[in-house]
Formats: C-alpha cells, sequence, structure tokens
C-alpha cells in the first residue's frame, strides 16, 4: 500500500520499517518542540506484533476497534514519511467490513508496510 501510496514522492522509503528516529513538529534536526517523538526504531517490529494481536480481538465494537487501531499505527509511525496516507487507508477500507480488521494483518503480512 505504501509503495502505491509514496511512489512518486518517496519511493526509496517504502517496503521497510524506518531505521531512524522520527517525530512530529520541532525542527528538522531535533525533535525540541515536537507534538509526537515516535518510539525507537528498534521498537517497531514488536509494536506491529501487539497492533496485529489487537486487531485480532473480539470484544470491542467496530468503530471503537477502528479508531484504537488507527491511533495505535499512528503512534509507531512505522515508516519515516507517509504513515498518514497507509493509515487513513485502512481505517477507510475497516469502515466498510468493520467487524474485520484484517486490512492491519495485510499490513504486516504483506511486507510490514
Amino acid at each position: 500500500m505504501q509503495r502505491v501510496l509514496l511512489k512518486e514522492s518517496a519511493a526509496q522509503l517504502t517496503g521497510r520499517f524506518r531505521n531512524e528516529q522520527v517525530w512530529v513538529g520541532g525542527t528538522g534536526y531535533s525533535p525540541h518542540g515536537a507534538s509526537h517523538i515516535a518510539p525507537h526504531h528498534s521498537r517497531i517490529p514488536a509494536a506491529i506484533d501487539d497492533l496485529v494481536q489487537f486487531t485480532e480481538r473480539q470484544d470491542l465494537g467496530g468503530l471503537t476497534h477502528i479508531a484504537v487501531a488507527h491511533a495505535q499505527f499512528e503512534t509507531i509511525y512505522p515508516s519515516s514519511d507517509g504513515n498518514g496516507r497507509p493509515g487513513e487507508t485502512l481505517s477507510r477500507g475497516c469502515c466498510e467490513t468493520p467487524d474485520s480488521l484484517d486490512a492491519y494483518c495485510c499490513l504486516y503480512l504483506l511486507g510490514h508496510l
């Protein structure tokens, strides 16, 4: 999915997890003043595993399930760029079949991004 969404703007970043620290806000060289600092890149595989496990839960309503999974994905921020577009696309896909979050599992199984 990320390959399609970023093929024109950042093709070199697709198909893998980020290998650097990223943040939202602050400056290009420092997270000082950032509104969000993503987890260290070494923690991404475990965080994605946790997200996939969460998507398999059956005890939440559809909208709650989608919202929490989306927030968890965006908090992990698994790529150096373009996390919002895959996250939004996955959420929209899940809304079409709210009793299933298979799209998030596909993210993991199809090369993670």
